[in-house]
């Protein structure tokens, strides 16, 4: 929050993580804490795409089963990410 604090005022952040949505350049709703995200931090990304989708922020992309990006995204969680950092030797 010391990092950008313009941007905290002016979006009301009080509690971290915040997940401000924006539709059309105006914020609309929030993601606050990991309550609507099932109370836990490691949650998958198909849950956080899921509350994008009912919040109407993006749209469900259909995808066939076979597809195997959309199966590797179901095994992943947003805290099990790869860095993939150019620089490291």
């Amino acid at each position: 929050m010391q990092n950008a604090p313009f941007f905290v005022t002016k979006l009301a952040v009080k509690t971290l993580p915040c997940v401000i949505l924006f539709r059309k350049g105006v914020a609309t709703d929030r993601v606050v804490g990991f309550q609507d995200l099932g109370g836990k931090d490691d949650f998958s990304t198909r849950t956080l795409e899921i509350l994008l989708v009912k919040k109407g922020i993006i749209e469900e992309n259909k995808r066939e089963e076979e597809d195997d990006d959309y199966l590797e995204g179901q095994r992943r969680t947003v805290r099990s990410s790869v860095n993939h950092d150019s620089d490291s030797d």
